[in-house]
């Protein structure tokens, strides 16, 4: 009998647990962040698997539910348990919790080849852009 996985939003995480999460997908572990990032954050969720191991996170931040705008990031899902439908579960986890807190709009960036995905989790696509300092490019 396969998992099921439980979405948590706002769990205690520990400060190693997401730089771990990060690297297993080829990311930076940017240990400097946590816990402090947690701290910015309107909301998080996160899903773990049986041994407790964290598996997915992603977080939702903003300038509050008072603005009814919130930013969807860093969503993660360890490549051992990617392709189970993880991901969109955590996405809608956390876009049902923002709608619950009044957020209205929540806006997420993405590369073209995750375009299905998100269609997926409820996000329409729309045109937008990114700007990185010449130093956020070189790392």
């Amino acid at each position: 009998m396969a998992f099921s996985y439980s979405i948590q939003i706002n769990d205690k995480l520990e400060d190693h647990e997401v730089p771990g999460l990060r690297e297993s997908v080829g990311w930076a572990r940017r240990d400097e962040d946590y816990p402090a990032l947690i701290d910015h954050c309107l909301l998080w969720g996160s899903a773990r698997d049986e041994s407790g191991r964290l598996v997915a996170f992603g977080y939702i931040t903003g300038p509050g539910f008072a603005f009814e705008h919130g930013y969807m990031e860093d969503v993660i899902v360890h490549p051992d348990e990617q392709g189970k439908g993880l991901g969109k579960s955590l996405v809608r986890s956390l876009l049902w919790a923002a709608e619950g807190k009044g957020l209205s709009i929540v806006t997420v960036n993405y590369s073209k080849r995750h375009e299905s995905f998100y269609k997926e989790a409820g996000f329409t696509p729309c045109g937008g852009a990114v700007w990185r300092a010449e130093e956020a490019e070189k790392e």
